[in-house]
């Protein structure tokens, strides 16, 4: 099983958050940080320094009942410099989004569509490909295990309806599905990847 480590020591450069709100309707989000590298007692690297950014946009319809979004998020390692065999070199997320009420206005439908991109020498890739997250070694999954890999892209889906406005009745259903190669853990945290998920509920007032 590849275990990949994460130092809860590590010590930021430098990180710079900008905030707008414009009349349109548009807000607008953008996150940049450096961390330093981490050392062990012994002096040996194992966390190389590193950069994350992150961007988010919406614009607001409808007095605000319906918006569209957009999110990228990206992480890049000096890896280069560390020897290391389970850090990627870099790592992208990239993902749009919708919210919408359609006829009558008491119903809500949203959605959103996410893909993401990690590099690495082929053993980073590999240990992504075995970890806890991904399993591709699974004899019953029948996944495209691949040692010689420089990169891993793949997406995640989902769509929602959801009725929060009727007199008695209320309810919501949402569908959810990540690849297998799904990855965001590197700005990020997913548990799983390579799932299905439909959960309903409703309830009367």
């Amino acid at each position: 099983m590849a275990i990949r480590f994460h130092c809860n020591r590590r010590q930021s450069l430098g990180a710079a958050k900008l905030i707008g709100r414009f009349t349109e309707g548009t807000t607008l989000g953008v996150l940049d940080a450096m961390t330093e590298r981490a050392t062990s007692p012994g002096e040996r690297p194992f966390e190389p320094r590193t950069n994350f950014g992150v961007l988010r946009a919406t614009q607001d319809f409808r007095g605000g009942n319906s918006a569209i979004g957009g999110m990228f998020n990206r992480s890049e390692s000096q890896t280069r410099f560390v020897s290391s065999p389970y850090l990627h070199e870099s790592a992208y997320v990239g993902a749009l989004d919708f919210r919408a009420p359609p006829l009558p206005d008491q119903y809500e439908v949203s959605g959103s569509f996410d893909q993401s991109r990690v590099e690495g020498t082929p053993a980073v890739i590999l240990s992504t490909q075995q970890d806890a997250v991904h399993n591709y070694q699974r004899p019953d999954a029948n996944l495209p295990l691949d040692p010689n890999r420089h990169d891993a892209h793949r997406r995640r889906r989902g769509a929602q309806v959801r009725q929060d406005r009727g007199q008695h009745l209320l309810f919501e259903t949402d569908y959810q599905r990540r690849s297998e190669g799904f990855e965001i853990n590197d700005l990020g945290y997913l548990r799983r990847a390579d799932q299905v998920s439909w959960n309903t509920w409703a309830g009367f007032l």
